[in-house]
């Protein structure tokens, strides 16, 4: 029996970003709380900047869905709009 503890996949319903400066010539460093179900669970992790600018447009920039796999440590957008060229 599966409950929604055991869910391998939880949808992202809240992203919180902290950056915190780590003093001269060091790189900063991005801490993400992320808020699954609602609140039923929170997933804290460190990220890379270069992560954060490629993951925030996806989730801000009109995605249907966001889950997160808790097995893979993976976030899956859903139904981002595409721009399709036709060829002629």
């Amino acid at each position: 029996m599966t409950t929604a503890e055991t869910l391998p996949v939880r949808q992202i319903t809240q992203l919180h970003a902290r950056w915190q400066d780590n003093g001269d010539g060091v790189p900063g460093t991005f801490q993400l709380s992320v808020l699954l179900d609602d609140g039923a669970q929170e997933v804290v992790a460190v990220a890379d900047v270069r992560d954060i600018e490629a993951l925030l447009p996806l989730l801000t920039g009109g995605a249907e869905s966001a889950v997160l796999d808790l097995e893979r440590g993976a976030v899956i957008i859903g139904g981002v709009g595409l721009p399709i060229r036709r060829r002629t």
